[in-house]
């Protein structure tokens, strides 16, 4: 069963924390008028939902959701360990595709990169514990940012995408700034550029260059709509050497300057 959530405007943060068990933990049974993200980190939870069994193991998540009961199949055996958040929206959650959607939560499903949904997780947990006024809106963007790379990576999943192309798409998005060129990511992960390009359209279904040049253009967005970062400053912090060429590329993409995009208050 697969989620979707048409807005996450509405999202509420209601309490996260993480477990940990040595031996033995069974998980109670009840039905919540919220929904509650798991990510286990160690061992392996046996709980069912909606009279459905799951046994999620580390680095594999469960939505555990609204009003469906859920309970303790069975109980651990040896260390168990996982994150949990507990969230709601004022809309409900559907189970059949819509034709938009803000967010999609598969039931379960394995993560791509667990490191990063647990630095998020640490960083929600951090913001909610705090006492300054800033906390619960930086708390619920966090939730937002958990949610949506979530989804993000379950879509990677469903795609049928190889481990190894999976971990190019995370590394260049978290890389883009950097001077790549396709020559260095192919270093980076050990094989010959045109083996990596052609594997990466093969699966992705665009080039490892363009690619890169999207998740560029992206982060150029995210900082021209801050106005306080020069064109010359975006374009060094997109891993461009050339304000010129950055600007040229920038047109192709968007169809604007990268002036006119901060002048349309980010191309709307």
């Amino acid at each position: 069963m697969d989620f979707y959530a048409n807005e996450l405007d509405s999202l509420k943060y209601l309490v996260a924390g993480s477990l940990i068990a040595e031996d033995g933990f069974l998980h109670m049974r009840r039905v919540l008028d919220c929904h509650v993200l798991i990510l286990v980190l160690e061992g392996t939870l046996f709980i069912t939902q909606d009279n459905r069994e799951f046994a999620i193991g580390s680095g594999e998540t469960i939505l555990l959701a609204r009003g469906l009961e859920h309970f303790g199949t069975k109980h651990s055996e040896g260390r168990l360990s996982y994150l949990w958040v507990h969230f709601c929206t004022d809309s409900q959650w559907q189970t059949t595709t819509p034709e938009n959607y803000a967010c999609h939560l598969p039931e379960s499903f394995t993560v791509t990169n667990t490191g990063r949904l647990r630095r998020i997780f640490d960083i929600m947990l951090d913001c909610s514990r705090r006492e300054d006024a800033t906390a619960p809106e930086m708390t619920l963007c966090a939730l937002k940012m958990l949610l949506l790379e979530c989804s993000y990576q379950a879509g990677i999943e469903e795609q049928g995408i190889s481990p190894l192309v999976r971990e190019v798409v995370m590394w260049v998005r978290r890389n883009c700034h950097r001077r790549l060129t396709v020559a260095d990511i192919a270093e980076r992960f050990h094989y010959s550029p045109d083996y990596i390009s052609a594997l990466f359209r093969r699966e992705m279904g665009s080039s490892l260059s363009a690619f890169l040049n999207n998740c560029r253009m992206e982060l150029a967005k995210d900082l021209l709509s801050e106005g306080t970062v020069s064109i010359k400053e975006v374009a060094y912090s997109c891993g461009f050497s050339d304000e010129k060429y950055f600007t040229r590329v920038f047109r192709k993409a968007a169809g604007m300057t990268p002036t006119e995009y901060r002048a349309k208050g980010g191309g709307e």
